[in-house]
């Protein structure tokens, strides 16, 4: 089946992101600051996704030329050779008779890229004209995490082949990869910021947190964690990850 509209993934015309902060001066020594976001991971495994389904069915090779800025031993000029990119595969120009044999990454076509809704508040006090202390609650959710998997399994233990208790018995296992992921985070961040006269400063902080995270790995981000300081104080927040 081909797609008419040229293209697997599908689009995603939902992805609004607001952002609003506040800081209010409770008296001489006192401010009061928060703040809301929503932010989208846009670019995590991007390139990766694209070329999980090449040399899927009925593609049948590919040529990749690597590090042709790199001089050889022999010459000083990077040199390649365009070669056929189908005689390595032992079948001529024809693809495999059935697309169910194959093992490869696949992933859901409506797969969306993740977001993290992310807040934080907190107090800021000066004890003296050189000291300060800030304490924080820094929250998040994360949503559309990837979770992928080993797909099309047998589903019961028992003897014999394995693939005959699997949902569809005539294809390989393969891997599939969709996003309904969830995580989230909390943490209350203390911090005492010390100031002398000469020049010299030291800063104390410390970070109690909770983060529990089922749908990210290496490709994929969005785990949840931020800065409190990113919202509130650059108009703009960034996960960090862990």
């Amino acid at each position: 089946m081909v797609d008419p509209r040229g293209k697997i993934a599908h689009d995603t015309l939902t992805n609004f992101g607001p952002r609003i902060g506040f800081a209010y001066r409770l008296g001489n020594r006192t401010v009061l600051r928060g703040a809301a976001g929503i932010v989208y991971d846009n670019w995590a495994a991007v390139s990766q996704m694209a070329q999980n389904i090449e040399g899927a069915w009925p593609d049948i090779g590919q040529l990749i030329a690597n590090n042709l800025n790199q001089p050889s031993t022999t010459s000083a000029t990077p040199t390649t050779t365009s070669q056929d990119p189908f005689a390595g595969g032992g079948s001529g120009l024809f693809p495999a008779p059935t697309p169910f044999n194959q093992v490869q990454w696949f992933y859901d076509p409506h797969i969306k890229n993740p977001y993290s809704m992310q807040w934080n508040f907190g107090v800021q006090r000066e004890l003296n004209s050189s000291t300060t202390v800030d304490v924080n609650y820094v929250g998040s959710g994360s949503r559309r995490l990837n979770v992928g998997g080993y797909f099309n399994t047998a589903l019961t233990p028992g003897p014999g082949d394995p693939q005959a208790r699997a949902p569809f018995p005539y294809i390989a296992p393969t891997f599939y990869d969709r996003s309904i992921g969830n995580g989230s985070y909390h943490a209350l961040q203390v911090e005492v910021n010390k100031r002398y006269s000469n020049g010299l400063a030291y800063q104390v902080a410390y970070t109690y947190s909770k983060s529990i995270d089922e749908g990210s790995s290496g490709w994929f981000g969005v785990e949840g964690q931020f800065s409190h300081r990113s919202v509130q104080r650059q108009g703009k927040s960034r996960p960090i990850r862990v």
